[in-house]
């Protein structure tokens, strides 16, 4: 799989701050990386920085970080477990789960921001250390309303000096997250995708006050006033609420957690066939639940109930798997002691065994083969290639023109070109150009254009007569790529997705 635009984002990060101690948009040394869509946390921007410089910008380097937290994590949920049961066997067994899940491998093998929230907050939490719980916060945005309340928790169930010192260090750590998420640039996309600020909430709220008022019987008409019983029916608040309690259910649905998961290629590893954990570990899980609602390892049930608070105040929150990964170490905790139960018995202990090797091979098989095609897409299967061609290409044409359909190619081009940081920071705010005289716009970066998101119709462009000696790089979805092409367009090459569909076309134009 190649790096989606997340990862390639902050490798460039990474790479903007190796060589010029600045984020790419000139900002020295932030807390928070500046990125062309959001204000990125900052543990896994900074921790490409050592892996680039020792192996240079590329796709093993950038992922990397996120593979070393994978692996503390498998570690540190062990720990977390035995802290929590004070049980070997749950220890071993909680690494185990966590570390074959497809939930923790999936991310494990991304530079995200998941990884290293994960790492940070079982390691916090097992050694009850404020300093690394404060880092978690500013990993991951989930983490902020998380660390807080769990910190609550354990004070009030178990106050010691330890978790007291703790919490006002973690709190005074993750102060830098709450203020900048409220008065700063970082919670602008909180904003973007709360349920709060979803415009179409308003829209909801006076549609279904009509219906309110025409279904007991008043006749519609201009400037209709809602009654009090209609005010208190139907209002942004009563949908909000709503909102968040079928988020919040939504994320223990066995169709999330073991049998479909997430449906975005990114999040999870099959489409309708493979949950966020394996299916056979819906036995433990609820053997394990048993065990939390009998009273025992009360604090793993408070982790379990607290961690799905803050995907559930977005808007589709209701089985996104990052948002939702503060649950992943209580669930392979619960889902271990269950399994700690099952081998009291031999027989049964062996089919769940059996069972579940079947369940992880079959998903290793998947993941290697079919998901391969599912998520070519979403991982901008091909823009590593078509950079490389543009760079062989570059001074052969006056101009070159990326363009992603949808997406822009801009940190595409960025990355797999390292482009000079310091050169393109003297250049943002990039201007928007038209270089046509038409309707296509783009950014500049010398001969290169990479063009906005939107439909572009090459073909009238191609008939204006306006492209001499023209590059045009273009995924083959574009309208009008599909249909029989003027003579002054050449077909250079074709890259195709591994189900052999088409992808990004290269064509030369030459008007004369």
């Amino acid at each position: 799989m190649g790096l989606h635009w997340d990862e390639l984002d902050a490798g460039y990060q990474g790479y903007s701050l190796l060589k010029t101690g600045k984020d790419y948009h000139g900002n020295k040394l932030p807390v928070f990386a500046h990125s062309f869509a959001d204000y990125r946390s900052p543990i896994i921007i900074y921790s490409t920085v050592p892996t680039v410089a020792l192996f240079g910008l590329n796709d093993w380097s950038v992922r990397l970080p996120s593979a070393m937290f994978g692996l503390i994590t498998v570690l540190g949920v062990g720990i977390l477990a035995y802290k929590l049961t004070k049980s070997y066997q749950i220890f071993v067994l909680s690494s185990l789960v966590l570390g074959l899940s497809p939930w923790h491998i999936q991310y494990s093998r991304q530079a995200v921001e998941t990884s290293s929230m994960l790492a940070l907050l079982v390691l916090g939490f097992a050694k009850n250390s404020g300093l690394v719980s404060g880092l978690a916060s500013l990993a991951y945005s989930p983490a902020k309303l998380f660390v807080p309340l769990f910190f609550l928790v354990q004070l009030i169930k178990n106050y010691s000096r330890k978790i007291l010192i703790g919490f006002l260090i973690m709190s005074t750590i993750a102060s830098v997250a709450y203020l900048d998420g409220l008065f700063g640039k970082s919670g602008m996309r909180f904003s973007e995708i709360a349920i709060f600020t979803d415009p179409t909430v308003k829209d909801w709220v006076k549609e279904k006050r009509l219906e309110f008022a025409l279904g007991a019987g008043e006749s519609k008409q201009v400037g209709m006033t809602p009654n009090i019983l209609n005010k208190l029916e139907f209002n942004k608040f009563n949908k909000w609420g709503t909102w968040i309690i079928q988020n919040y259910l939504s994320a223990f649905s066995p169709e999330f957690l073991f049998t479909k998961g997430d449906q975005e290629p990114r999040h999870s590893p099959a489409k309708d066939m493979i949950g966020q954990f394996h299916l056979v570990e819906v036995v433990s899980f609820v053997l394990g639940l048993s065990v939390i609602l009998a009273g025992r390892y009360t604090l793993l049930g408070w982790w379990l109930a607290l961690s799905p608070l803050s995907a559930s105040l977005t808007r589709d929150g209701a089985a996104h798997a990052a948002r939702l990964s503060v649950m992943l170490p209580a669930i392979a905790i619960i889902i271990a002691t269950g399994w700690a139960r099952l081998t009291k018995n031999k027989k049964l202990n062996f089919l769940y065994v059996f069972f579940y090797m079947f369940c992880f091979l079959f998903y290793v098989l998947y993941f290697f083969t079919v998901y391969r095609l599912e998520s070519a897409v979403a991982f901008q299967y091909g823009t590593k290639e078509v950079v490389n061609f543009v760079r062989s290409k570059k001074d052969q044409y006056e101009r070159i023109f990326l363009d992603g359909h949808n997406n822009s190619m801009l940190m595409a081009y960025l990355y797999y070109s390292g482009f000079d940081p310091d050169k393109f920071q003297k250049m943002v705010p990039l201007k928007v150009v038209n270089p046509t005289g038409d309707e296509i716009h783009g950014e500049q970066l010398d001969n290169i254009y990479t063009l906005r998101p939107m439909e572009k119709r090459w073909l009238d462009e191609l008939n204006s007569g306006k492209l001499k000696k023209t590059l045009i790089i273009t995924t083959a979805d574009e309208p009008g790529m599909d249909k029989p092409l003027p003579n002054s367009l050449k077909l250079l090459k074709r890259i195709n997705f591994p189900s052999s569909e088409p992808a990004y076309l290269f064509f030369e134009a030459n008007d004369n």
